[in-house]
Parts: C-alpha cells; structure tokens; sequence
C-alpha cells in the first residue's frame, strides 16, 4: 500500500500552509505599518486608548516623557489636591500657584516642545490662554489664570480651560532620544529582525526546493520568487506590500485578478500607444528624410525604367494607373459634374454673347434669348461625347495614349526644375510635419484602450463559439 497522501489532501494541506505563511506576512506588514504611522498617530495613542500601547512602543522609538511638562501637569494635579483640601486662598495654594506662574513663562520662553517638532502645541496653548483671559499678551494671560484672584472667582471654568485644551497638548509633549549616528533613537530594527530572519530561511529553503523540483538553478529559482524581495530588506519596508498581497492571493484569501487585469491593460495600453506613435512618428520623420535627398527626384526618375529594373507582373503599372484614372474621370466623374460644366459654360457663353452689339437686336427676335444655354449644352455634349469617342476609338485611344505619356515626361521634366523641386519638396515637409502634430501626437491612450476592450471582445466571443 503506498504512503503517499492523496492529491487532493497535499493541496489542501499546501493550501493552508499557504495562508498560514500569508497570514505572518500580513502581520509583519502591520507591525510595519504601525511603525512607520506610530509618531504622527501618537496623539491618538496617548489620548484615546490604553496607556500600555503607547507606554510600550515609546520605548522601541526611543521616547520619554518630557520632564518640564510632565512636572507642569504634576504641579496642576498637586494644585487640584491641595484646592480640594485648604480652599483657593490658602499659602499652600499660593506656593503652587506661583510654581506654574514661573513655569508657564519659562514654557513660552525656552519651548519645551521644538524637540519632538509640536511647536503648534505651544501656539495653541497660548492661544487658549489668550481667548480665555482677553489679553494679547500669552505671559500675562498665565499670571493672571494662575492667580487666586482668578481662581477665586472663575475656578470650575479655568480647570475646565486646562483640562480641554491645555492638558491634551502638554500630554502629547514628549523627549526622544539620539542615537551615536545622529539620528532619532529606533529599536524597530531589532523587532523587524526576527521577520527578515524567517522570511529568509523560508525564501532559501522554497526557492531551494523549487530548484530542485523544476530542475533549474538556485539563482534562476530565486528570480522566480523576486516578489518575496521586500521582506529580506531593512529599508523601504513599505514595499512589503507586494509580497503580501501576492501571497493573499495565491492563498486565495485575496482576489486581486480584476486589479492585475486592469493594471495589465493599463500597461499594454500605455505602452501600445508610445509604441504606436514613435514608430509613426519614426516612419514620418524618414518620409521626411527622404523627401529632403531628393527621393521625390528619384521617383519621378525611376517612371524611366532602367534595363535592370525588375519587373514583377510585366504590367507598366504606371500607365494602367492612369489609363483607368481617365477612364474612371471619364465614365464615372463626369457625368455627375456635368450639370455643373453646363452652368460654369451658359455663364461663360451668355457673359460673351451679351458683349456682342449685334445680340442686343438679335434679343427681340423669338428664341434666340435661348441661344446661349443651348450653344452650352451643345458645346458640353459635344465635348463629352468626343472625349468618349476618343477613348473607345482605337485612334483616340492610342492619341490618349500619348497624350498620358507625353504629360508625364512634360510634368517630369516641369517638376525636376530645381525651382518647382525645391518648393514642391517644403510642401511636402510641411505636410508631413502637420500630419504629425495633428493626427500622429493627438492619438492617445484612450484610442488604444479602446482596441484592447475590443480585443477582448471579440476573444470572449470566439469562446463562446468555441
């Protein structure tokens, strides 16, 4: 009987291990986290939950309680205590009193709160003194709250001053200590340790086992698990946010499939529109190129086959080209112009014959107020129609013929005049340049993510097909 588990067992055990590890990545990602948070959320922690977090993890950030306002709130709660028991007017109270007079001032002057960089817990202390007293002077605003004058008359209200808005302030207050290297003191490192530490065996021993499995080599193994990277670093430790997420969802405790979906199209598409407008791009600039070294030159030289031109179909292309242009021209186009060649030549015609003195009589005589129109519609018919025969006679086909040709040589030899050259060349560069400016460089990323939702389209279609 054999010992192996069955299949479905293994993966459900490698499933769970799975998660397991997935569950210590996340963990360690939260402590991380928690880190790299804990100075700016402090406040939160001081103030609003139990005192054994913050107790705690301010030793691991190297921080103490600041000693000149830890004293300020001792001297506060000593002033309470002693008020409860000898009343406000007592010598007790005026000792006291005079302690956090002195205190106060010394707070505005040496600014106990620089180091730990709460200045802004200093301003709006003074601030809540100020409103409070009305007197724009912080100094005499503290004389006069820490006063039995005062206190004599206002005491419920200058305690409930200090315990809303002064005490959270001084309270957050705190002293962090510098290390040898100039920098805060933080023992994160020495907690992270253990995490860098089992995350390095465990990335040695799976990439050990893969290579072993796959047949490839340690190196090769280990490229395969590059996302596993961020939890061996001491530094950036933010980027453990990779290999978690990568580790919940092959754990199947996350599933990031839609997001590496639409990121993949995001990429694709980004990178199909650079590559689409820098290879047009490219294309243009050497159309330009050419047109600059006389490729327009060379062209029109080229319609003069040499004897080792190749000749792929033993078709003049050239002149097909333009026999079924004119043929095109004449059956096609103008026939649908000819309405208007009718009325450009009435024009033409009425605009002479009314120039002639002899029509001006002839006008008076029936009919020939139509004259014009009719020599128009003659004189087009008669053109079509000869044009026509032209073509369909064999002799005005090979009078066409020539005609075709001896306009090419005319217009080759007119164009390769450096004159017409050089001006038909900066058209055609300028052309160029504004095709690229406004169609080329207006093509963006929206274009191509619209290919690839068709694209995609058109493949979960052929699945269903299939």
């Amino acid at each position: 009987m054999s010992s192996r588990r069955p299949r479905k067992v293994r993966s459900r055990l490698s499933l769970w291990f799975e998660r397991a590890l997935a569950a210590i990545a996340l963990a360690d990602l939260g402590l991380v986290i928690f880190d790299l948070t804990y100075i700016s959320w402090r406040d939160f922690y001081v103030l609003s939950v139990p005192p054994a977090i913050h107790e705690t993890y301010d030793r691991v950030k190297g921080i103490e309680p600041y000693r000149d306002t830890e004293q300020y709130i001792e001297r506060v709660e000593d002033l309470k205590t002693q008020v409860a028991l000898t009343g406000v007017e007592s010598e007790e109270v005026e000792v006291i009193l005079a302690d956090l007079r002195e205190r106060s001032i010394e707070t505005i002057e040496d600014n106990p709160f620089q180091l730990a960089e709460k200045t802004g817990n200093l301003e709006r202390i003074k601030n809540s003194v100020r409103d409070y007293i009305g007197n724009d002077s912080a100094k005499d605003s503290f004389r006069e709250l820490w006063s039995q004058a005062h206190l004599r008359e206002n005491w419920e209200a200058s305690i409930e001053l200090y315990e809303a808005e002064l005490y959270p302030n001084f309270r957050t207050n705190y002293f962090r200590g510098i290390s040898e290297t100039g920098d805060f003191v933080d023992r994160f490192w020495f907690i992270d340790s253990f995490f860098i530490a089992f995350f390095g065996l465990e990335f040695l021993t799976r990439t050990w086992v893969m290579s072993r499995r796959l047949g490839t080599g340690w190196r090769e193994a280990m490229l395969l698990r590059w996302f596993d990277v961020p939890l061996l670093l001491p530094f950036y430790r933010w980027l453990r946010v990779i290999p978690v997420a990568v580790r919940l969802d092959r754990a199947q405790i996350l599933d990031l499939e839609p997001l590496r979906r639409r990121a993949s199209e995001f990429v694709l598409a980004g990178v199909a529109a650079e590559m689409t407008e820098t290879v047009v791009i490219q294309v243009l600039d050497q159309v330009q190129t050419a047109i600059r070294q006389d490729a327009l030159l060379n062209a029109l030289q080229s319609l003069e086959q040499p004897e080792d031109y190749i000749d792929l179909n033993n078709v003049d292309e050239v002149e097909e080209l333009s026999q079924r242009l004119i043929g095109v021209s004449v059956y096609d186009v103008l026939p649908k112009i000819r309405p208007d060649l009718e009325s450009l030549l009435h024009h033409t015609v009425f605009g002479a014959v009314e120039a002639l003195p002899a029509y001006q009589s002839l006008k008076l005589v029936p009919g020939m107020e139509e004259l014009p129109k009719r020599i128009s519609h003659e004189v087009v018919g008669a053109i079509y129609d000869g044009i026509v025969g032209a073509i369909e006679d064999p002799v005005g086909a090979e009078l066409t013929q020539n005609l075709t040709q001896n306009f090419a040589k005319a217009l080759k030899t007119e164009v390769e005049k450096p004159k017409n050259l050089d001006e038909i060349e900066s058209l055609l560069v300028a052309l160029v340049d504004e095709i690229k400016i406004n169609y080329v460089q207006r093509s963006g990323t929206r274009d191509i993510e619209a290919v690839v939702r068709e694209t995609k389209r058109l493949q979960a279609a052929a699945n269903q097909r299939s």
